[in-house]
């Protein structure tokens, strides 16, 4: 028998039904199956989590993941911090959760077609605070702050005199500075900066402001710019030098009743006076390294240096309280002289100079430390000529000697201590050898006469003559 339209309809709406009834079913059973796990084609920082639970997937998450690094930096100097095993864990359970519930199990369809999925997610760090603060109080810039003496104070040394050690300046402030990095390390932040909004200044006690400005004091005489000018040598008022001037009252410098430093003049008197005394030559006997090589000690003579000692201790005196000498311009000064000398300085005999060595009857002539000319001479008779560092005083050509029973023409005189000169001997026809233990001069160096022109033309008054015997 045929079956009715309306029979067929019923089947149909019946299959459809069922299909529907089955695909629901199938939807909901493996939403079912996907619940509390991640839908197919799900990456997660690179790791395949399709089908994980939280759990799950947070171990294999952990093991992959290192601490990041972090670093704190100071001024211009940057530090690492370290993240050994043991001193931090992570914990992706959190947002692998929110992903989980985001993602929606009843979306695996979509999931499907589409066919993978990759997600970076942070997890959250655990760290412990004993290597934290370990790791901060290791930091340079925390360990020296620590150690600084937070004082304020005078200090002495020879060479840069007084100088103020301010410690209460600048002062980290430490437990905010580690609570705030504790902080940043617990969040994960990569760079953590300590400014200076970190440090702070001490506030002064009355002693230690007065110790201040008593410091503004002594570094402004401290900073004095008087050069003695002594020649080759500058001898400039120096910090150490000028920290020897103040008197001192339990150790340290201190103002008189008008508010001003308390001068040590005595000091300063003394200490010209070496000075003066070290560059005095004139009457001394100096070593000179002769043209043979050695060393001979040289007696006296008219050549050399000596200072009008007390007019320099009265200069001195008044320029340790004179504006001019501390305006922040060098300022020269050179001392008066009683007997200034050809060239200034320590070694006064310079490199231009006459030598005459008297034992061998030799004469030796050097200008800018260059042997000039050597020549044989003849000295006073038996040794008369007496020795000495001098100098020619005076030059005059075609000049006439006169003395007790003589009376001799020469054509180059030079002067170099009273009666006693370099000059020519055209009577004579040999010069050198003993000749000066029978028929010496009487007193003057005798040279042939082409070498007395040349030394007369070459040689300047104040030129160093020295005349030595050899002991």
């Amino acid at each position: 028998m045929a079956r009715s339209k309306s029979g067929e309809l019923h089947i149909g709406l019946w299959f459809i039904g069922a299909f529907l009834v089955l695909g629901t079913m199938v939807y909901l059973g493996v939403a079912l199956m996907l619940y509390n796990t991640f839908l197919p084609g799900t990456w997660i920082n690179n790791v395949y989590c399709t089908g994980l639970t939280v759990q799950e997937a947070d171990g294999l998450l952990r093991g992959g993941t290192m601490h990041p690094a972090m670093k704190v930096v100071r001024g211009d100097a940057e530090y690492s911090i370290d993240f050994p095993a043991g001193s931090y864990s992570c914990d992706f359970t959190g947002c692998l959760q929110e992903y989980l519930r985001e993602a929606n199990c009843m979306h695996w369809p979509m999931a499907m077609i589409a066919g993978e999925t990759r997600v970076t997610i942070t997890p959250e760090f655990v760290m412990s605070d004993d290597h934290l603060i370990e790791q901060w109080e290791n930091l340079p810039f925390v360990k020296a702050d620590r150690d600084i003496d937070r004082t304020l104070r005078l200090d002495y040394s020879r060479k840069e005199g007084y100088t103020l050690y301010n410690g209460l300046v600048s002062r980290l402030k430490e437990e905010q500075a580690r609570a705030d990095f504790l902080t940043a390390a617990h969040d994960g932040t990569v760079l953590f900066t300590v400014d200076e909004g970190y440090y702070e200044n001490v506030s002064l006690s009355e002693a230690d402001e007065a110790c201040t400005r008593l410091y503004e004091k002594i570094e402004a005489f401290q900073s004095c710019d008087l050069v003695f000018d002594m020649g080759k040598e500058q001898i400039a008022m120096e910090p150490g030098i000028m920290a020897g001037f103040l008197l001192k009252e339990n150790g340290f410098p201190y103002e008189d009743e008008f508010g001003n430093l308390a001068i040590d003049y005595d000091a300063a008197d003394a200490y010209v006076t070496e000075l003066l005394d070290q560059y005095t030559t004139y009457g001394k006997p100096r070593e000179f390294f002769t043209s043979l090589g050695d060393v001979v000690t040289v007696k006296g003579g008219t050549y050399g240096t000596s200072f009008d000692t007390g007019a320099e201790l009265e200069f001195f005196r008044g320029a340790l309280t004179d504006p001019q000498y501390f305006d922040g311009e060098a300022t020269a000064h050179i001392p008066k002289y009683k007997k200034e000398p050809y060239v200034r300085g320590l070694d006064d005999l310079g490199d231009t100079y006459i030598e005459v060595d008297m034992t061998n009857q030799k004469a030796y002539a050097y200008v800018k430390g260059e042997l000039l000319l050597e020549s044989d001479v003849v000295t006073g008779n038996r040794g008369c000529t007496p020795e000495g560092t001098d100098f020619i005083y005076f030059k005059q050509k075609n000049r006439t000697l006169i003395g007790p029973d003589y009376r001799t023409f020469v054509y180059y005189w030079m002067a170099v201590n009273e009666h006693i000169g370099l000059h020519d001997a055209t009577w004579r026809s040999k010069f050198g050898g003993n000749i000066y233990m029978g028929n010496g001069s009487h007193g003057c160096i005798n040279m042939p006469k082409k070498v007395a022109a040349t030394l007369y033309e070459t040689y300047e008054v104040g030129t160093p003559v020295i005349l030595y015997y050899r002991k």
